[in-house]
């Protein structure tokens, strides 16, 4: 396993050494030809006007060709592997964030539920109370009731009583 990641380390490591010296090879040549006003990939001897005439300068030459598709491989495949790996880092923390966003709507909905299940026990719970100190109010007006009816009872009573008596004075 250490051994296949070294081996895989040292080849990524050549081929970024590949990819500089490519590339300084290219700066080069290109820093030459622009002093003697031509593009990249001619030589001094061969000096050629048109970009035309150039592409089919290195057409004859494959030496240069295969420099350039040496470096557009190299080039383009670490470009490849780059963009890939942004992509899925970009994609993970979209994942993330996604995960996030429905944790966060679970929580609220959770709250929200929450809530509404507090202030119906608590308005169940205000209810209840509501009835069981209407139910006592009620109780004791009731015998309130009672005893003034119980007192209206005796008063009328104790009034006829006394009118009784008092016909019977007369």
């Amino acid at each position: 396993m250490k051994n296949q990641n070294k081996s895989n380390k040292s080849k990524q490591i050549n081929q970024l050494k590949k990819l500089f010296c490519f590339k300084f090879i290219l700066t080069l040549k290109i820093s030459q030809s622009k002093t003697n006003k031509q593009t990249g990939f001619t030589q001094n001897q061969d000096q050629v006007s048109n970009l035309r005439d150039q592409c089919t300068f290195l057409k004859k030459s494959p030496s240069i060709m295969h420099l350039h598709n040496q470096f557009s491989f190299y080039f383009l495949n670490i470009e490849e592997k780059i963009y890939t790996q942004l992509i899925c880092l970009l994609q993970g923390k979209f994942q993330l964030y996604e995960m996030n966003i429905l944790v966060i709507k679970a929580k609220f909905k959770y709250e929200k539920i929450s809530q509404i299940n507090k202030s119906k026990k608590s308005h169940t719970s205000t209810i209840k109370k509501n009835k069981k100190n209407e139910i006592k109010t009620n109780q004791k007006i009731e015998i309130i009731l009672n005893q003034f009816f119980i007192l209206k009872k005796t008063q009328s009573k104790l009034i006829n009583y006394f009118l009784l008596k008092m016909k019977c004075q007369i």
